[in-house]
């Protein structure tokens, strides 16, 4: 409707509330371009993990080589949300066909004190396997410490509510 497009186009919105309506709507759009330009738009003004991780664009699964481009320089934005957003988009759409040894390396080489940021890329190691090859396998994960505590303790509480073992 007019209304709601005139809701996406004014920016920044005042309440919490705005902010996860703002990113659900555009997470519902079908439209590859409208939705990209949308969120291109709107990622500066994310600013908690609970708006960035309501992002769930659909269409993406469509377009991947051209999301993947995104990702890379959403990775290296320097702002909080925008690199988490990348990490959570990699976790959405490339840790089953589309993954690659790549993605991992661009993940793990990423340098920020940001504990959102962090927490991201280690949910993103998490469902990867952590047997004691893992740290040959990734070893830019290990030696930026990202393998460490904060991806072993999402790891062991998928362990115990699934019942799978952990290696």
């Amino acid at each position: 409707t007019q209304e709601s497009e005139a809701f996406l186009n004014e920016l920044p919105h005042r309440f919490y509330e705005e902010n996860l309506l703002h990113a659900i709507w555009l997470s519902a759009e079908k439209d590859f371009d409208r939705a990209l330009s949308g969120i291109e738009r709107f990622l500066p003004y994310v600013d908690n993990w609970a708006v960035c991780d309501a992002f769930s664009p659909k269409v993406f699964a469509k377009h991947p080589q051209e999301v993947l481009a995104c990702i890379r320089r959403w990775l290296s934005s320097g702002r909080t949300y925008t690199i988490r957003f990348g990490v959570d988009m990699l976790m959405q759409f490339y840790l089953g066909d589309h993954f690659s040894l790549e993605q991992l390396r661009w993940v793990g080489t990423i340098e920020s004190g940001e504990h959102y940021v962090n927490m991201a890329r280690a949910w993103y190691t998490s469902p990867l396997p952590l047997q004691s090859s893992s740290r040959i396998r990734f070893p830019t994960c290990w030696k930026t410490g990202l393998m460490s505590g904060r991806t072993t303790r999402p790891s062991r509480k998928q362990s115990r509510a699934t019942g799978f073992p952990r290696s």
